[in-house]
Parts: C-alpha cells; structure tokens; sequence
C-alpha cells in the first residue's frame, strides 16, 4: 500500500471516530492513540487548544505517543509555536533531541498544523517522529486535513480561539 492509500485510509477512521456521540475530549484521545497506532512513523500526536486563563498560550487536549507530553506551549521557536502563531503548517525534518530537556534523543522530525475555523485559530495538532525526515507532502496534506476536522468539532464545542 502506499503511503497516499496509508492516509488515506486513516483519514476515513479519522472522521469515523470524530463522528462517535462519545465527549469530544474522549473522541480526540482515541484519535491520538489511533494514529499513533496504524501510522508507522507517526511517534506522538498531540492536540493543543487555547488555554482558559493564559492568553497566547496553548493547553494540551489530547496525546498519545512515546514521549512526555508538555501542558502549554508558550509561543516562540519551533514548529508547533509557528504553527499557533502564523497559522501556518510547519514542519522541522532534521531534529536530534527532546522536546522535554532531557538528554534524550527520541525526536527525529516535527510536524504541526494549525487548527482552523472562520479565521479563528484554535490550537494546533503536532506530529513527532523517532526518524528522521520521515515526512512527505502527503503527510502534511494528512495533517492539515486532519487540523480542519477538528477545528470543526472544537468550533462546534464551543472552543474558542484567536484571530
């Protein structure tokens, strides 16, 4: 199967699973835990959303994956703060090092796309990787697709976010 076919695939499991009546934050766990399941270089997924009380800062709402997940993402340097800042996918292919500040050497490549809906930013979804430069351009179609489905259930919900 090629990749394209993988995600393909995974695309359709995805809007299955956004569509349970289950609780949204429920719905995009199990969205993580199954992309880092049936994806082979996707090593962690995270969802980030507006946090309540910190302005410009993004909250975790979902993760799964190999690695300790970060509460907030301030705004600054790397991809997922360039995504929630411009709005824009970013991708970083030749990373060696943490996430965490430890020694560590478990983060390959990033990929991260912001969460889109009417103009609003509502967080971003991230991808890390193990490898290196493991992304194509299906990946971040993937993932940007991906970002919209979300947005659209947050917007839903009710999440708000930033122009």
């Amino acid at each position: 199967m090629t990749r394209a076919a993988e995600l393909g695939a995974q695309y359709a499991t995805t809007e299955e699973i956004l569509e349970q009546p289950s609780p949204l934050a429920e719905r995009l766990g199990q969205l993580c835990e199954h992309l880092v399941r049936h994806v082979a270089h996707y090593t962690m997924v995270a969802i980030y959303v507006p946090h309540r009380e910190r302005p410009g800062v993004l909250a975790l709402a979902a993760a799964a994956g190999r690695r300790p997940f970060p509460d907030v993402v301030p705004g600054g340097a790397g991809p997922w703060s360039e995504a929630a800042d411009r709005g824009e996918t970013a991708l970083a292919q030749r990373l060696a090092g943490s996430c965490d500040g430890s020694a560590r050497r478990w983060v390959g490549a990033q990929l991260a796309a912001p969460l889109l809906s009417n103009g609003l930013r509502l967080g971003i979804v991230a991808v890390d990787s193990s490898r290196r430069a493991p992304f194509h351009a299906d990946d971040e179609l993937f993932v940007e697709n991906l970002g919209d489905l979300i947005a659209m259930r947050l917007a839903l919900a009710g999440v708000g976010g930033r122009g």
